[in-house]
């Protein structure tokens, strides 16, 4: 934990842990909430921990994303041709990429600072920095960008599938609800990196 708030520190913002679990923890307070999409959970999470079951995620693209069962891509489709004018073929290719996660879990736990990965909010100068820390590990970083379920699938899902960092610029229904400024873009750091970036952020110093 102390690795995280060096990162923290070192870039001057905060990151939501976010963990997939079967059961939520007993001995931990996480409110729940219910109906709400992944992204609002998220930005809700920065003022308390919070717990969303599954089954309670309200957005389409999230729940195929987290691999719900019957949850297929054919409403995020359709609102694609319909209200943002792609063509349907096109629209259909946008979901051959994103991961999905299929391992069993029912409960998200956001704001957890033991977490399986972290999502942080940067604009473009941090991202720069937060590259060039990435490369002093001797790693280029690749990306594959898109325009929907950013956080749910290009950042969450991707990150926790991969075990590799992910970048976003956003969708419209993140930006929307998830609180991200036109200033910002979205990372997702897995917990096992964090420790990397932090001996790379120390070499700089030196």
């Amino acid at each position: 934990m102390e690795d995280l708030k060096i990162f923290e520190t070192h870039f001057r913002t905060r990151g939501i842990g976010v963990s997939l679990v079967k059961e939520s923890p007993k001995t931990e307070n996480y409110k729940e909430i219910k109906g709400t999409s992944f992204c609002q959970a998220v930005k809700l999470a920065h003022s308390e921990p919070l717990r969303v079951n599954k089954d309670s995620l309200s957005c389409p693209g999230a729940r195929f994303v987290f691999g719900l069962k019957g949850a297929g891509p054919e409403p995020v489709i359709k609102e694609l041709v319909k209200n943002r004018k792609i063509s349907l073929n096109t629209a259909k290719k946008m979901f051959e990429a994103p991961a999905r996660f299929t391992k069993p879990f029912q409960w998200i736990l956001l704001n957890q600072r033991n977490a399986d990965m972290y999502i942080f909010l940067f604009n473009p100068k941090k991202v720069m920095h937060f590259l060039t820390l990435y490369q002093m590990k001797g790693e280029l970083f690749t990306a594959e960008l898109g325009s929907i379920m950013a956080m749910c699938g290009e950042i969450a899902v991707k990150t926790l599938v991969t075990g590799k960092i992910s970048l976003s610029f956003g969708c419209p229904d993140s930006r929307k609800n998830g609180g991200i400024q036109d200033s910002e873009l979205i990372i997702g750091i897995p917990q096992n990196q964090i420790p990397l970036l932090v001996k790379a952020i120390k070499a700089g110093e030196n």
